[in-house]
């Protein structure tokens, strides 16, 4: 197997990127290899305080063969 090139790997990852955000998916943080996606609402108890639960969050990377793997976080 051979590597990537850096360029290559990135633009894997924003093809990654770019399905899941079709499919409802926000991106929270983005780097060249990794980006943090969250799936879901946003949800807010009377006081305006974060209830946490209402988000799932994943990790998507690209290694430098270009497999692609997805974690839940």
């Amino acid at each position: 197997m051979t590597r990537m090139t850096p360029e290559r790997r990135n633009v894997r990852l924003a093809r990654v990127v770019a399905i899941h955000t079709a499919q409802g998916a926000r991106v929270e943080s983005r780097g060249d290899y990794e980006a943090v996606l969250a799936r879901g609402l946003r949800l807010y108890n009377n006081h305006g305080l974060r209830i946490h639960g209402g988000e799932k969050r994943s990790m998507v990377m690209v290694d430098e063969y270009g497999n692609v793997t997805v974690r839940k976080l």
